[in-house]
C-alpha cells in the first residue's frame, strides 16, 4: 500500500511538472510570436547603422547621441522638445541643458540645437546639421566626416 501511494505522489508531481514544462514552452512561443509579429521589420534607428536621413526625432538620445530601438523620454525646454533613452540621461540632460541640447555640424562646424536640426543616422550615430544640404554632403561620404567628428 505505501508503495502504490509513494508511487501515485510521484506520478501526480511528475504530471504537475510536464504541465508546467508545457506551460512555460507554450509562453515562450506565444511571446516570441507576438515579438515577431508586432516588432517593425525595419525602423530608423536599425536603418542608420548603413546611413539615412532620420525623421523621428524620438528614437535619438540626445545627451548620448545615440539611436534608440524605442521612443526616449520627451525633456521640454524654452518651447523645443528633446529626447533622451532613459532616467540617467534625462536626469544628466536636464543638469547640462546648455551643453547636451546642442552639437555640432560635423560638416561646416557650427553649433545646432538638437531639437530642431536636421538628423543624420550613421553606424548607430546620430550627426546634426545646420542644413539639408550639409545632411546631403555628410550622407555622400559619411567617413570623411566621422573620422573627424567626437562620435568616432
Amino acid at each position: 500500500m505505501e508503495h502504490a501511494r509513494g508511487t501515485r505522489s510521484r506520478t501526480k508531481k511528475t504530471r504537475l511538472l510536464r504541465r508546467a514544462a508545457a506551460g512555460g514552452i507554450l509562453a515562450l512561443a506565444v511571446g516570441g510570436f507576438v515579438f515577431f509579429v508586432t516588432r517593425p521589420v525595419s525602423t530608423e534607428a536599425t536603418a542608420g547603422r548603413e546611413g539615412m536621413r532620420l525623421a523621428d526625432r524620438t528614437r535619438v538620445c540626445m545627451l548620448q547621441d545615440t539611436l534608440q530601438t524605442q521612443a526616449g523620454l520627451p525633456y521640454e525646454h524654452q518651447g523645443k522638445t528633446y529626447y533622451l533613452c532613459c532616467g540617467g540621461c534625462l536626469a544628466a540632460f536636464k543638469a547640462g541643458v546648455a551643453q547636451y541640447s546642442t552639437a555640432v555640424d560635423p560638416v561646416t562646424g557650427a553649433r545646432v540645437d538638437k531639437a530642431t536640426a536636421p538628423i543624420y543616422a550613421y553606424r548607430g550615430h546620430a550627426y546634426f546639421f545646420v542644413s539639408e544640404e550639409t545632411l546631403a554632403r555628410f550622407a555622400q561620404e559619411p567617413q570623411l566626416y566621422v573620422t573627424a567628428s567626437p562620435h568616432s
